[in-house]
């Protein structure tokens, strides 16, 4: 009898669905239900709440990342708060930046590797963050594992210092340091660990990217953690609203 991980499984594997796609459509549609949970459950005026995004307690009936994850045992916040965004500008640039990095990621290591990746690195950078930051969203903790990754791999498959995709994702690394600096908003601890698993992670493909064994593992792994993602977000509804 087919189950939840059997559709998924289908759902992801689609030779013709690049990953980016579902999670563009994922994250927009994250974006609209905050908007939707902060303007008619929380009393938000609409179009204020979709230009500066939801308020915080809308995002954290969502699953954004906080303080009290370890506290309080929301075991969700670090796979979820990846999809949640706290601005249209915030969605609008993270989304630009992920349209132009996936493909250099998807494309030069796996489907499933590329999901995995931006779902582990998003749980690294809201662990770091939880130890001492405040309310937490974005999909830059993600972002920032993927330029660690794609790093990690130009450099020592590709050409090292002299290869284009090292030194573009180099680039995009720099840009978004400096950016950050004139936004005291931005939390520095989940793109730093975001980072750090990234470049964890492409390491792992530069030494096991030849063993069946490995792709295997990485196609089970990325539906493992797809489905606890749609778990989690169930689970904080569930959590804070009955």
């Amino acid at each position: 009898r087919a189950n939840t991980a059997y559709y998924l499984k289908k759902a992801l594997g689609s030779e013709n669905r690049s990953y980016f796609d579902i999670l563009l459509r994922v994250n927009i549609a994250m974006y609209i239900l905050s908007v939707l949970i902060g303007t008619f459950l929380f009393g938000a005026p609409l179009v204020q709440t979709l230009l500066n995004g939801a308020p915080g307690r809308a995002l954290l009936v969502l699953g954004a990342s906080h303080p009290g994850v370890f506290e309080y045992g929301h075991w969700w916040a670090p796979l979820t708060a990846s999809f949640l965004h706290g601005g249209l500008m915030h969605l609008g640039f993270n989304m630009y930046a992920l349209y132009i990095i996936s493909p250099l990621i998807e494309q030069t290591t796996t489907k499933s590797f590329f999901l995995t990746t931006y779902l582990l690195t998003g749980v690294c950078g809201f662990l770091l963050s939880a130890q001492g930051g405040a309310l937490s969203v974005g999909a830059s903790a993600s972002l920032y594992g993927l330029i660690g990754c794609g790093i990690v791999i130009a450099f020592i498959l590709g050409a090292g210092t002299d290869d284009p995709i090292f030194k573009s994702l180099i680039t995009w690394l720099i840009f978004g340091f400096v950016f950050a600096l004139f936004f005291p908003a931005i939390d520095h601890r989940a793109h730093i660990g975001g980072l750090i698993g990234g470049l964890g992670m492409g390491y792992i493909w530069t030494q096991l990217r030849s063993s069946i064994w490995f792709r295997g593992f990485t196609e089970k792994l990325a539906i493992l953690l797809a489905l606890a993602t749609i778990l989690g977000f169930c689970q904080c509804i569930v959590t804070f609203l009955l």
